[in-house]
């Protein structure tokens, strides 16, 4: 819900936002999605291993800090310069519904 909130806030906002705070209003929408993840990181794994109190958990976190850092590396040198700030956070609202709506149909 925090993240639909957030991405509601930007789109609605982010055309009025005054040039010298542009940056920090940025920032912050980046950090709030960062909180975001991580939680639904947290619901995924709980989810994913529910009733398996033994099971291994190490896999699904290796392949979790191998997507946090191609997630950190590829946005900034690749797509930022290609479609910018405002096309860089809209596609990553569109991942985001995706995963939450991946979230609702999953049993």
């Amino acid at each position: 819900m925090l993240l639909l909130l957030a991405a509601g806030l930007l789109l609605l906002t982010y055309d009025n936002i005054l040039p010298r705070i542009a940056l920090y209003y940025h920032l912050l929408f980046l950090f709030t999605l960062a909180l975001g993840t991580g939680s639904l990181f947290v619901a995924a794994t709980g989810r994913y291993y529910f009733g398996r109190a033994n099971a291994n958990r190490g896999i699904g976190y290796g392949v979790e800090i191998l997507g946090s850092s191609l997630g950190a590396i590829l946005p900034v040198t690749v797509l930022l310069p290609m479609i910018g700030v405002d096309y860089l956070l809209i596609s990553l609202l569109a991942v985001l519904l995706c995963g939450l709506l991946g979230a609702f149909l999953t049993p």
